[in-house]
């Protein structure tokens, strides 16, 4: 207990406090919005938009090539705010310029869903330019990050997303599903108030400690480690989309929507504490001692969830969102234990095994994962529809969870 508590005050130390509050504020606005716009908008719409959606989830990861996760891991070993500000600036600059080929291609492969479905055109438009403004979202927070001020991170980050909620509001209200579109590609552009004139002094040299060719096959190598991770929460989307309606989609997404928020929770720890974790990356003690209090925290936490929805299944998202979307509670339930699954190991030993600088067997546990989602989802939905996206999902982060595990600690027992 002891351990536990000292876990707990560290984390609160580094400003964790701030962080929780702007990841609770962040997750708060999202689930708040979509409850809105659900009883505001057809399911129709809803589910083609949240086919886009799914897509822009897995672009967000790659957005300027790496350019922001390559900024967090050589920005953090700089001690000179100088020297930080300099790789800032060039990794913005250069990172814009990647940018604006990820949108295109974002573009090309969203086209391929106008076979199916239709009105798709607009909904591309808006989500492209969301995802450009993801961009300088992402690079101010991690900008932040480097510079450990944990507090204008989440200062930044709350304003955002408060802003966007009324923004997201009004236009909806006012304007249907459209409004929501323009809401939806305003709101990450907010961010760009924070930007200063360091941004805006051109591409300067990066410090002579750092090998450019490696910076940049680091990033890209990291994106696409993320990329692969992310893909697990939402390739299901896709797979959906092959053999079923914009309805099922919808429902789907109503389903496991809350399950899904609760993600932020173990990454409020890690997200906080990941430059310190890669600052003792060679500690086998920290290590130890980070890996036990995390799930002496999230272990019986995770246990008390999967009690509650299994208890309110076939009443929570009748009375979150519409009647109509009541008959998804096992759908809710599935995902829910693929998520505490993913809290105990999948989110955990991603983020151990990239601080530990073995980024690329995140990259194999997660291609292994999704080989595993993509067999599951062609036998399961076919035949039990959203029941079987669920399951698909959940084994694949419970299967992917097990092996990120035996990575690391096959690392950790090596350390010395």
């Amino acid at each position: 207990m002891k351990d536990l508590i000292t876990f707990i005050n560290q984390f609160f130390s580094n400003k964790g406090f701030f962080v929780f509050l702007s990841l609770l504020v962040s997750k708060l606005t999202q689930f708040i919005t979509v409850v809105f716009v659900i009883k505001l908008i057809s399911e129709d719409d809803f589910g083609r938009i949240t086919l886009i959606a799914s897509v822009l989830s897995f672009f967000t990861p790659i957005n300027g090539f790496g350019s922001a996760q390559g900024l967090m891991k050589f920005g953090t070993s700089l001690e000179n705010a100088e020297d930080k500000n300099n790789l800032s600036r060039y990794m913005f600059w250069k990172g814009f310029r990647n940018q604006i080929l990820v949108t295109l291609i974002f573009i090309l492969f969203c086209s391929v869903y106008g076979i199916k479905y239709q009105d798709l055109s607009i909904i591309i438009l808006f989500f492209s330019i969301r995802l450009v403004g993801f961009f300088f979202l992402g690079h101010l927070q991690v900008d932040y990050r480097m510079h450990n001020d944990n507090f204008s991170l989440s200062m930044m980050t709350m304003m955002v997303n408060c802003i966007g909620l009324i923004i997201a509001f009004v236009m909806t209200y006012y304007y249907g599903a459209i409004g929501y579109l323009i809401s939806m590609a305003i709101s990450p552009f907010l961010s760009c108030i924070y930007l200063k004139n360091k941004h805006w002094n051109g591409i300067r040299q990066i410090h002579k400690s750092i090998n450019g060719k490696f910076l940049w096959s680091f990033s890209l190598l990291e994106s696409l480690a993320y990329l692969a991770s992310e893909i697990l929460f939402s390739i299901d989307i896709i797979l959906i989309a092959l053999f079923l309606a914009e309805k099922d989609i919808a429902l789907y997404k109503v389903a496991i929507i809350l399950p899904m928020n609760l993600i932020f929770l173990p990454n409020i720890f890690l997200h906080t504490d990941f430059s310190k974790i890669v600052s003792n990356h060679l500690n086998k003690s920290y290590l130890k001692f980070y890996l036990l209090n995390y799930l002496k925290l999230f272990i019986p936490g995770g246990i008390v969830m999967l009690i509650l929805g299994y208890i309110f299944k076939d009443q929570i998202l009748g009375f979150v969102f519409k009647a109509e979307y009541a008959n998804g509670g096992w759908a809710f339930f599935i995902a829910l234990c693929g998520v505490v699954s993913a809290m105990w190991m999948k989110v955990l030993f991603t983020y151990m095994l990239s601080a530990v600088g073995k980024a690329v067997w995140n990259v194999y546990v997660s291609i292994s994962a999704l080989i595993v989602l993509v067999v599951l989802a062609f036998i399961f939905i076919p035949n039990y529809g959203i029941e079987g996206a669920a399951f698909s999902m959940a084994m694949a982060l419970f299967l992917s969870g097990i092996c990120s595990s035996v990575f690391f600690l096959n690392h950790f027992r090596k350390l010395a």
